[in-house]
């Protein structure tokens, strides 16, 4: 069975939903933006904004097992255990997470700075003392995301290097194409 569904996975400002439209544009597949789905958006309000929870990833499982044909889903609710259970047995499934385990929060912020990120309304909502707590857990995130993926066989891609990014998506969306 071909692939017809791509799940993009990884921590905040990792470049998924950029790698999502670059995956979009090379497949023909729709982007999905799991952070923009109404649903999801509803239930972190109403049960907890920091933390995935249970109808979070459950809700995230039953969108990659709609009836929608086609479809590439980002977003950071699953982690690569979650995608692990429901590659189980689905051959129309390519999963893979992105990250940047091995850069410096001081690196990342400035390349979020750089390139206006820090107008985005999510980020605009964070103190500079907030932003670096949050891009360390994402650097956290990064290197359990990467032991786990290496772990479970999910291929996971590092957007360590935060001058090659676009390059990096370009590639990887790329790779995707070749599987699909």
């Amino acid at each position: 069975m071909p692939i017809t569904k791509v799940y993009v996975g990884g921590p905040t400002q990792a470049g998924k939903s950029t790698l999502a439209k670059y995956i979009s544009w090379a497949t023909g597949l729709q982007a999905i933006e799991l952070d923009q789905d109404r649903w999801i958006t509803l239930a972190r309000r109403s049960f907890n904004f920091k933390r995935r929870t249970p109808l979070q990833r459950l809700r995230a499982i039953q969108l990659l097992r709609q009836k929608r044909r086609t479809f590439v889903a980002e977003g950071i609710y699953l982690a690569p255990k979650d995608i692990a259970k429901i590659l189980i047995g689905q051959t129309d499934v390519l999963a893979l997470f992105i990250g940047y385990p091995k850069v410096s929060v001081a690196d990342k912020k400035h390349v979020i700075q750089k390139n206006g990120y820090r107008d985005s309304f999510y980020l605009r909502l964070l103190s500079d003392g907030q932003l670096d707590n949050r891009l360390q857990d994402a650097i956290d995130i990064s290197q359990r995301q990467q032991s786990a993926c290496q772990n479970l066989g999910i291929p996971y891609f590092d957007f360590s290097d935060v001058e090659r990014l676009g390059q990096n998506q370009t590639e990887t969306a790329a790779w995707v194409q070749r599987r699909i």
